[in-house]
């Protein structure tokens, strides 16, 4: 039974898989430096799993549906090995490819440049006559193995992605198209023992080495000759691959001195593999060893340093105040110290360049980068490290700020920026009674919990400020540090604002009445129809009328919700009054001076940005009721910073972005006094 599972371990993810493959230049054209080519035939391939430790045969299947041909028939490079690492690695472009008989062909053109010429001359002479593909699988069918057979991998969707010339062959199968006037060589009788592969070779066509045309058959003498070294040529370099794959397998394995054994004795590679393998299980069978060495995994040096030089730039910042052992090497070194650090650390050298030319080449400065003789191979981490270090100093900026509004408000996270509708804890439907009693059965009837007309939607805010590239040179780090954490507490203070904003505002419900307002219930005191002097000031008296009102609030259906005041919100003017009234001291002597509001039921919330100097709030648990609801995007709950140099000053940009959102959802838990 066959498995269909796209890209399970290979695919375009991954690396392409590749397919060497042999041919006979019969087909190159010399005038338009072009030859026709059989890149693959689908033949099984065995090949061995290192992370199941198993072999399996890889299977292609060639036909228009399986493959798509639209890399190779965009123009898909023609490379020197399979290598794509510089312009000069392409020696030819693919013009033409299709399917036809269960093969994939090809038409190749070769480049005219210089350094070309002496492959196309071997290619043209016969010399270099082995190609391989390189492919990525995006569907296999996996058809499990059995004790006669080991597992088949069908690719059943692939792409082609280039065409390399290669000196070891694998499929041999696949090679150039003769032209249609070469003469096929002789029928191979059954009686009589077949030719070698030299003389066959010798019966094709050899191109006129001045027009590159292939002329008629011949058998003469140096055509022979030509062939022979051919294939003796291509017999060193398959033994010299075979040789190399086999040392390198052992080298896995850590058994480097079973490779020679393996080698004399003549085993192809894939015998090699599996007797390497036995030798392993032999070994653990028996109770020996195995290199360990093989199968360690260890820290490259070089993230080690580089760990280490992002904490020496913290501590040199002051985000940082404790240097670990690791990171004391780099202890006293300026920026510019630092920077040439992590220059080194990305294989560059500094020697013989000034801090400015430091600076830049850290920072990847576009101009030092395309200049020659840096010897800087890879960009430098310097600006990321410096990036840590301003997001670490943004974190504790907005982690340090203080934010009373987290104790009462709630907190939810929204997906996008599109309008959010809350859905209203009060208005939860009734319990109704199942049956009427002595009645065993009865139905339970459906309730609603509608969302509220009350919406809100999230914002986004950023600022950013350029540091010069004085600075870096000057070794001021406070541009990845100091500023960072100021705009993490600038963050924190939007927050603030935004919330408390609402209280202030006193803004329109969805029901187009003010969120405190007598048509609300939830306001009292002095001026307030219904209430007297003294009912909305901070005493036992106003306390008590606060509870009540709380108390009496009714859901949507009419029902009484029944709150009890968790948090009392004052302004600064009367912090000291609510640490009064809510702290579990009393006057023993004095009966009725005793305080009813033990600070264990009410928690005194004292915001200098509440605007009014008398009015005063009570606020219920969020769990019982909806009162404010603020938001951040999912994903980003905190700022976040951004650095990255401006080409134009040569400075850098450290920009602070944040997203935020803030909604009244529901007046019922919530009541406000007037002070008097």
């Amino acid at each position: 039974m066959a498995d269909r599972m796209t890209t399970p371990r290979e695919g375009r993810a991954g690396e392409p898989l590749r397919r060497e493959a042999s041919f006979r230049p019969g087909t190159y054209d010399a005038e338009a430096r072009t030859v026709e080519v059989t890149w693959t035939t689908g033949a099984d391939v065995r090949r061995y799993d290192w992370w199941e430790g198993r072999h399996y045969i890889e299977r292609l299947t060639v036909s228009e549906e399986a493959v798509d041909l639209s890399r190779l028939n965009a123009g898909a490079p023609v490379l020197d090995t399979h290598s794509s690492w510089e312009l000069s690695d392409q020696i030819g472009v693919v013009e033409r490819a299709w399917i036809e008989g269960g093969e994939g062909r090809a038409v190749l053109r070769f480049s005219e440049r210089e350094d070309v010429q002496g492959i196309v001359r071997d290619i043209q002479a016969g010399i270099i006559r082995n190609i391989s593909a390189g492919y990525w699988v995006d569907e296999w069918v996996v058809t499990p193995g059995t004790s006669q057979q080991v597992e088949i991998r069908t690719a059943a969707r692939w792409t082609p992605g280039e065409i390399s010339f290669v000196p070891v062959p694998a499929d041999p199968g696949a090679g150039t198209r003769a032209r249609p006037s070469t003469p096929a060589p002789r029928a191979v009788s059954t009686t009589t023992p077949p030719e070698a592969p030299a003389q066959q070779e010798a019966r094709m066509a050899v191109p006129n080495s001045t027009t590159g045309q292939p002329p008629a058959e011949t058998n003469d003498a140096a055509a022979l000759d030509a062939a022979r070294a051919a294939a003796a040529t291509e017999a060193r370099e398959a033994e010299t691959a075979r040789i190399r794959s086999i040392n390198t397998a052992a080298r896995h394995l850590g058994l480097e001195s079973e490779a020679a054994a393996l080698i004399e004795s003549g085993a192809t590679l894939e015998a090699a593999q599996q007797r390497l393998i036995e030798i392993m299980a032999e070994r653990r069978a028996a109770g020996g060893t195995v290199n360990s060495a093989a199968i360690t995994i260890t820290r490259d040096e070089g993230d080690t340093k580089r760990s280490a030089l992002q904490i020496a730039i913290e501590h040199r910042a002051g985000v940082t105040r404790e240097l670990p052992a690791e990171a004391r090497e780099f202890r006293g070194m300026s920026l510019i110290d630092l920077a040439r650090e992590s220059i080194h650390l990305a294989g560059g050298q500094t020697r013989g360049l000034t801090k400015v030319e430091v600076a830049k080449l850290a920072m990847n400065h576009r101009g030092m980068l395309m200049r020659s003789g840096v010897g800087l191979h890879t960009t430098s981490d310097f600006p990321n490290l410096l990036a840590n270090t301003a997001s670490k100093a943004l974190g504790d900026g907005y982690g340090s700020a203080r934010r009373s509004f987290t104790a009462w408000a709630r907190q939810r996270t929204l997906p996008d920026f599109k309008s959010f509708r809350v859905i209203n804890l009060s208005g939860a439907p009734a319990l109704q009674q199942i049956a009427a009693v002595g009645q065993e059965a009865g139905e339970i009837t459906f309730g609603t919990v509608g969302e509220s007309a009350e919406a809100y939607q999230l914002f986004r805010a950023g600022r950013r400020v350029s540091i010069s590239f004085e600075a870096i040179v000057n070794d001021d780090l406070s541009g990845f540090s100091r500023v960072p954490q100021l705009f993490g507490t600038a963050a924190a203070r939007m927050e603030s604002e935004t919330v408390y904003g609402i209280l202030n505002s006193n803004p329109n419900m969805s029901d187009s009445v003010a969120l405190f307002a007598a048509g609300h219930a939830n306001i009292f005191g002095n001026g307030v129809a219904g209430f007297g002097a003294g009912d909305g000031v901070i005493s036992v008296q106003g306390l008590g009328v606060g509870r009540r009102v709380m108390r009496t609030q009714t859901a949507p259906n009419g029902d009484i919700i029944d709150l009890t005041p968790q948090f009392l919100l004052v302004p600064a003017t009367l912090e000291m009054l609510a640490l009064q009234f809510t702290s579990a001291q009393f006057v023993a002597s004095s009966p009725g001076n005793t305080n009813p509001n033990p600070n264990t039921s009410l928690t005194p919330i004292v915001e200098p940005r509440l605007s009014s100097a008398t009015q005063w709030y009570l606020v219920a648990n969020n769990a019982e009721v909806d009162t404010v609801e603020y938001a951040y995007l999912e994903g980003m709950e905190t700022p976040e910073v951004t650095t990255y140099v401006d080409e134009d000053t040569d400075g850098t940009i450290v920009k602070c972005t944040h997203n935020f959102g803030a909604k009244a959802t529901d007046w019922r838990g919530m009541a406000r006094a007037s002070g008097t």
